[in-house]
């Protein structure tokens, strides 16, 4: 029983537009720091596009090229927040 709680996965949030706002924000005020040892995270950041169609559209939408590690990024900072964001603002 013990292996099978370690093998499985916790259910994750990989809403992007969220998830891109919770970095953000975090970004912003200064309450995530990307360190300098994080050199493809910073070489994407420096390279993210919006998709224009979508937005002549009215919609919000990052265009899914080279970005695999601000993904990954999003995805562990955004599914944990329920954990760290108490901490934030106590």
């Amino acid at each position: 029983l013990l292996a099978g709680l370690l093998c499985t996965p916790a259910s994750a949030d990989n809403s992007v537009l969220e998830g891109i706002a919770t970095v953000a924000n975090l970004l912003e005020n200064d309450q995530m720091i990307v360190t300098d040892r994080c050199e493809q995270w910073q070489a994407e950041v420096t390279e993210y596009q919006w998709d224009e169609k979508a937005t002549e559209h009215g919609e919000d939408a990052p265009i899914k090229e080279n970005d695999h590690w601000l993904d990954g990024g999003r995805y562990i900072t955004h599914s944990t927040k329920g954990y760290w964001q108490s901490l934030l603002t106590a």
